[in-house]
């Protein structure tokens, strides 16, 4: 992610998180049917138009936890995981969409903006979240 250096933002919180894809591989194996308790169905379409959706679904996992830490909020207070989901720019760039308890939260925390990065290979999955207040 971009941020030019001449833009005086106020970082309101960071969050990270790492995901093994043996263990999003094994969830998905085991509760396939439980998908959509988490991604939404415009994730899950993205992640199964790869090869491999593994490390994909696992980046969207670590996206969302990156977010609920950057802004502050845990998944008992978010309600559900569709509640952030990870679309695209066209330019590929994975940009956060909030709602229902994580857009409540973006708003009491006067959160202007939320910024992802992803990363993953074979093995893991790796997501950075970077809110900036108002």
């Amino acid at each position: 992610m971009f941020i030019p250096q001449s833009l005086n933002l106020r970082i309101t919180g960071i969050g990270i998180d790492l995901v093994s894809c043996e263990r999003m591989e094994r969830f998905i194996k085991e509760h396939e049917e439980s998908l959509e308790t988490f991604f939404s169905n415009e994730e899950i379409a993205y992640c199964r138009s790869h090869r491999n959706e593994t490390p994909y679904f696992a980046a969207r996992f670590a996206a969302k936890e990156a977010v609920m830490k950057a802004i502050g909020i845990g998944i008992l207070e978010i309600g559900s995981m569709r509640d952030i989901e990870i679309v695209h720019e066209p330019s590929g760039q994975p940009r956060p969409v909030l709602r229902g308890g994580a857009l409540r939260r973006q708003e009491q925390a006067k959160i202007a903006q939320v910024h992802v990065s992803i990363s993953h290979c074979e093995l893991y999955s790796i997501a950075q979240a970077i809110a900036v207040g108002e």
